[in-house]
């Protein structure tokens, strides 16, 4: 039996793979299915997805759905049912909002979608639409299928340890699934996707793949796309000293909370190769990291980590959102002056979005006009409300101050030169800058 898995992301030439979907297509191959990724990411268009379902004809057709893909999920669909397919859909969309979806499948799979996707094909649930996903058994999952996607264009267009050097060969890998904190803006999204209990990988699966990579895909750095990969000092620790002990010549970014760092973790991360950090602020104003946000950091005692950071040979990229319900033009100036000053290397300056099925949705749906077109939940250039407290024009003129001041900074030239002496880095730092216009 042939399956068509499809990625609909028509938006942002992105150098991260779909992870997901390799993972289901592993999943899928193990069970001996025929299987196909087709990914728009570098072909975006749905005469690309027609022309691949026409050639592979499939039987079923697996669509990938989160809030801005959801109108070329839907096409998608539509035209696998013209087809004649069978159409199963999952990702965070059907998951959190699955009434808006569920004209438009034969089945929705809620969460995870490794092993439910397989009972789903073989009729388990037959006279059943909705389906939640069972967490998947992480540790025991095959290598992702990265021979399904076009990894030679992705690890060219990959960009996460830029700030290294635009020019290193390297990808996205995952360790772990869950997230234990309550930020408004992510939950109970990640508790429906992958269940409230923080699960890990063996460190030796990890590793394993670390070097398949290596040695299929020419792999000179990745970085792990875990939401909070520090969560889990044991374990870290373990991975950091396989690293050094294997002497894999690899080097690595990943995510973390501002508190969950310090001297001696961050030394031995770097020892074992950790170059970049993504770290969420989100926001300068307190009462908006505590009323709005639930963030749970204090404002005090992050320039002096960053800096730490730094200091030991991690480059830190910042996260930070603006224009939060209920925040004022006055906090968010604040969070412009306050990025400014840290010595970080990078930022990302998004505009908040209250994704649904979140806290934050949940906490204004009656209070302000949320849009109905998913496709305008687009972070880094649409507002997804209507905000009585300031202008989306206003608001758009907030978000590249803060970017121009930050990266206009002295601080910031090694990066920007970095990016200037070579083609590759100029085309990654245009790309980056155009996400915003």
């Amino acid at each position: 039996m042939n399956i068509s898995l499809v990625f609909p992301r028509m938006k942002y030439k992105t150098g991260d793979p779909p992870l997901g979907m390799a993972l289901i297509a592993a999943s899928l191959r193990k069970n001996n299915f025929n299987v196909e990724i087709i990914d728009t990411t570098f072909n975006p268009s749905l005469d690309y997805v027609r022309e691949r379902l026409i050639k592979f004809n499939p039987s079923w057709v697996a669509i990938y759905s989160d809030t801005m893909m959801y109108n070329d999920c839907i096409e998608i669909s539509k035209m696998a049912k013209e087809m004649a397919k069978k159409v199963v859909i999952g990702g965070p969309h059907a998951t959190l909002k699955p009434d808006t979806l569920v004209d438009y499948a034969d089945y929705l799979v809620m969460g995870e979608a490794e092993e439910t996707i397989i009972d789903v094909i073989k009729g388990k649930f037959a006279g059943t639409k909705i389906v939640q996903g069972v967490a998947a058994d992480i540790e025991n999952l095959p290598i992702a299928a990265y021979d399904l996607l076009d990894m030679k264009t992705y690890v060219k267009k990959w960009h996460l340890l830029d700030s290294v050097s635009p020019n290193l060969k390297g990808t996205s890998i995952f360790s772990a699934r869950g997230c234990s904190f309550r930020c408004t803006f992510c939950q109970p999204v990640l508790d429906k996707l992958f269940g409230r209990k923080f699960r890990t990988r063996s460190v030796e699966s990890v590793i394993n793949e670390l070097k398949y990579l290596k040695e299929e895909a020419g792999l000179q750095a990745f970085f792990f796309q875990d939401d909070t990969f520090t969560l889990k000092k044991i374990w870290i620790r373990q991975f950091c000293k396989k690293m050094v002990e294997e002497k894999l010549g690899l080097l690595w970014g990943c995510n973390s909370r501002i508190d969950l760092i310090d001297e001696e973790i961050m030394t031995i991360m770097y020892q074992a190769g950790l170059r970049v950090m993504h770290i969420g602020l989100e926001s300068g104003s307190q009462r908006v990291l505590d009323e709005i946000y639930h963030k749970d950091i204090k404002l005090e005692g992050i320039r002096e980590k960053i800096v730490l950071a730094e200091e030991i040979g991690i480059h830190c990229l910042c996260f930070f959102m603006l224009g939060a319900p209920g925040e004022t033009k006055e906090e968010i100036e604040k969070t412009i002056k306050f990025a400014v000053s840290l010595n970080a290397t990078e930022i990302t300056a998004t505009i908040a979005t209250p994704l649904p099925g979140t806290y934050l949705y949940d906490a204004i749906k009656d209070k302000y006009k949320i849009t109905d077109d998913f496709s305008k939940f687009d972070y880094y250039k649409n507002l997804a409300y209507e905000n009585p407290d300031i202008s989306f024009k206003e608001l758009k003129w907030l978000q590249k101050k803060l970017l121009l001041k930050f990266y206009t900074h002295p601080k910031r030239w090694s990066y920007i030169g970095k990016h200037l002496v070579s083609f590759s880095g100029y085309e990654k730092m245009f790309k980056k800058i155009m996400r915003f216009v």
